[in-house]
C-alpha cells in the first residue's frame, strides 16, 4: 500500500503534490465540515452558502479527530484516515472472505483491492475506504454470530454513507432466521 501511495505521490508532482491532487470534488466539503461543522457561512467561498446535510458525519468526525490529535492539516488527516481505513478494509475483508469461502488467496484479494480501476478512491479524501471497512466489519460480525456488534457497525456505515442503511434488511433477515 505504501508503494501505491508513493506512485500516486510521484504522479501528483505536477498537481501541487499528493494531498492537493487527491482532493477533488467532495473532499472540500469534508474538510469544511471537519474544521467548521455543518453551519453555513460565507468564509468558505463556494462551500459556504450551500447545505452540508448531504455529507454524513462519521468521516468528517474522523478527520477532525486526527486533525486535532496529530496537529496535521485536515486534508492530510483525511488521507491518513482513508489509508488506515483501507488497511482495515483489506484485513477485515480478507477475514470475511476466508471465513465465508474457505478457499481463499490473500494475495489475490490484496491485488484486487489495490489494483481495482477505481481503487484510488480508497486513498483519496472520500468516505469509500471507511464505508467499506465498517460494512465488511458488520458482515463479518454477523457471520460470527455477533448481532449487536454487527448492528453497531451497520449504524456506523449508515453514519458514513446513505447506502449503509442497506445493511439493515440483512440484519433483520438474519435475526428472523435465527
Amino acid at each position: 500500500m505504501g508503494l501505491r501511495l508513493a506512485a500516486y505521490a510521484w504522479l501528483a508532482l505536477p498537481y501541487d503534490g499528493l494531498v492537493a491532487a487527491m482532493c477533488r470534488f467532495d473532499c472540500g466539503w469534508y474538510e469544511r465540515i471537519a474544521i467548521g461543522g455543518y453551519g453555513a457561512d460565507a468564509d468558505w467561498g463556494d462551500y459556504g452558502s450551500y447545505p452540508h446535510w448531504a455529507f454524513f458525519p462519521l468521516y468528517p468526525l474522523g478527520i477532525a479527530a486526527l486533525h486535532q490529535l496529530l496537529a496535521i492539516p485536515a486534508l492530510a488527516a483525511g488521507m491518513l484516515l482513508s489509508a488506515l481505513s483501507l488497511c482495515g478494509f483489506v484485513i477485515v475483508g480478507a477475514r470475511y472472505l476466508r471465513d465465508a469461502r474457505g478457499v481463499f488467496h490473500p494475495a489475490l484479494w490484496l491485488v484486487l483491492v489495490l489494483l481495482f480501476p477505481y481503487g484510488f478512491f480508497f486513498s483519496a479524501v472520500y468516505t469509500e475506504a471507511l464505508f467499506a471497512m465498517v460494512s465488511a466489519g458488520s458482515l463479518l460480525a454477523l457471520q460470527a454470530r455477533r448481532p449487536l456488534l454487527s448492528a453497531g457497525l451497520a449504524a456506523l456505515a449508515s453514519a458514513t454513507r446513505p447506502t449503509g442503511i442497506l445493511l439493515t434488511p440483512i440484519l433483520i433477515v438474519d435475526r428472523l432466521a435465527a
